[in-house]
């Protein structure tokens, strides 16, 4: 962790008090209607990234805190740096509306393809490395969220005709180990804490659902999210989750919502932003508490006590026969 020092002379003594690190995004988001991915910044402001994506959806960061965007509408994904830098863009075998991303410890890329009911591996320079497993669908159905956990287990949300759906829980073979089919209605993103439950954004039904890793209902997390919220992620450094609003929010404070560990509303960030699809949580460094006032002043005292003692023993020494 990089830190800044601020130098404090007290006699012969130098004290160091560690400043907190600049802090950079803490959330990125992607934004379907407006054709653009953005961060989220500590202070709750916006920085848009540099190219356009149409119809941006799933979001995902690799472990060096690169960011990929999909985008349904010309089957590609966009690679960016953290700053929002473009890299590259790979048209890559068997992209087909990409939904839902995430990353695997191995560093293999998992894409759901929402119109085709594929979820395909890639290398992370977007080499095509095979089919991992094919959802059913239905006529009108869409393949949406995809979460990892640590230990390689693959989960889905499916939107099934009519707007019911499931979530899906793979083994890193890619076979199915379970299934629930109730209290979901438009599933969206998928996120994990840090206990292994799991949350679920439920557009159609103004919550996010909360299961275990067995994919046992623990009942709605957070109601009263808003309508077409399909975005969610959880921020482990701070226990906090956020979900986002797929549509234009109308509300002036942003299309971000964020949520405590109790399912408490904390407010609205990204208020210079109308929609946010997809989450993603930034890969930042924490940085380190600023010292109360109180212990400051305790720390100068301390350092300026023991600069004078070092001192008056020096001087002894000098004089001493």
């Amino acid at each position: 962790m990089h830190h800044s020092f601020t130098l404090v002379v007290g006699s012969a003594l130098c004290c160091l008090v560690a400043a907190p690190a600049h802090a950079g995004p803490v959330l990125y988001a992607t934004s379907y209607y407006s054709n653009n991915a953005y961060a989220v910044n500590s202070d709750g402001s916006t920085t848009v990234f540099g190219a356009t994506i149409g119809h941006a959806s799933g979001i995902a960061l690799d472990s060096a805190g690169n960011v990929y965007v999909g985008s349904e509408t010309s089957n590609a994904i966009y690679k960016f740096t953290s700053t929002g830098t473009l890299i590259g863009t790979f048209t890559t075998d068997h992209l087909n509306a990409p939904t839902g991303m995430a990353f695997d410890s191995t560093g293999k890329l998992f894409v759901a393809n929402g119109d085709s009911g594929e979820i395909n591996e890639y290398s992370s320079s977007g080499a095509f490395l095979g089919t991992f497993a094919t959802v059913p669908i239905g006529s009108n159905g869409l393949l949406h969220g995809l979460l990892i956990d640590p230990t390689g287990n693959v989960y889905v949300t499916d939107i099934l005709s009519g707007g019911t759906g499931n979530l899906i829980k793979y083994n890193s073979a890619g076979t199915v180990l379970a299934t629930t089919t109730t209290g979901l209605s438009y599933p969206g993103q998928i996120a994990r804490d840090s206990l292994g439950n799991l949350y679920v954004s439920n557009a159609g039904g103004d919550h996010i659902v909360k299961f275990d890793s067995l994919l046992n209902s623990l009942g709605n997390f957070a109601s009263g999210t808003g309508a077409n919220n399909y975005g969610v992620a959880y921020d482990a450094a701070t226990n906090t989750f956020y979900q986002g609003t797929f549509g234009p929010s109308g509300n002036p404070s942003g299309p971000i919502q964020r949520f405590d560990a109790n399912g408490s509303s904390l407010g609205f960030v990204a208020a210079d932003q109308t929609t946010a699809y997809f989450l993603a949580v930034a890969r930042t460094e924490v940085p380190a508490p600023v010292p109360e006032p109180s212990t400051l002043i305790g720390s100068l005292v301390m350092c300026g006590m023991f600069g004078a003692a070092l001192g008056y023993k020096r001087l002894q020494g000098q004089t001493a026969v």
